[in-house]
């Protein structure tokens, strides 16, 4: 009688009616596998995301710093007639929002103290979107002492002051008009800094 099965379609039946299914170690084994992969690409997403939030909070900054400028040399108005000092963004550490001004009186900062008065210079506060993220430092000309940190933009030329405080609601400015401020924003342990010099060329780093 002729054979109908090769030998090796013969071995393959024998291996699989042999084989045994996993045992409980072997399935044990496998799920802590699984779970440990699963968390090392859950922390690095996670990691991921925050990076790219202070990437975009620091560009956010940058792309204001730019629309303040362009107020200044616009010319644009507040209260109905143009700020004698241009405008101005301010800054101050551990705060997550900054402040877009307008310079009335030319001091070269902003004053909250001023705000309920007739003096008011505040045009807008911009809130950094995403929670845990701050200005963790402000470099105004390597003077790192001064938590407030102001940016005059000053028509009608390109010119652009830069000064820092320590109390935003008198005149002393105890630095002043320097060559570059550095902003330093930071979440879930990373960084990113905006740095602008007295040219008014904006870099994200």
């Amino acid at each position: 009688m002729r054979k109908i099965f090769s030998p090796r379609l013969i071995r393959l039946v024998r291996i699989i009616k042999n084989k045994q299914g996993y045992t409980l170690i072997e399935l044990t084994v496998s799920m802590a596998v699984i779970v440990i992969l699963s968390s090392i690409a859950l922390v690095n997403f996670s990691g991921h995301d925050s990076r790219n939030k202070v990437d975009l909070a620091a560009y956010k900054l940058a792309s204001d710093i730019r629309k303040v400028q362009s107020y200044a040399l616009s010319l644009k108005e507040f209260g109905g007639v143009v700020p004698a000092g241009g405008w101005g963004i301010r800054v101050k550490e551990d705060e997550s929002k900054y402040i877009i001004y307008a310079d009335k009186d030319d001091s070269e900062k902003y004053r909250a103290g001023e705000d309920a008065t007739a003096d008011n210079e505040r045009h807008e506060t911009i809130a950094i979107a995403a929670d845990g993220i701050i200005i963790s430092e402000v470099d105004i000309g390597g003077a790192t002492n001064r938590n407030y940190g102001y940016i005059n933009h000053i028509p009608p030329n390109p010119e652009i002051k830069i000064n820092g405080a320590n109390n935003e609601n008198n005149d002393v400015l105890q630095v002043q008009n320097v060559n570059y401020i550095e902003i330093t924003l930071s979440g879930s342990g990373y960084s990113r800094k905006v740095k602008i010099n007295k040219f008014g060329l904006v870099d994200v780093e």
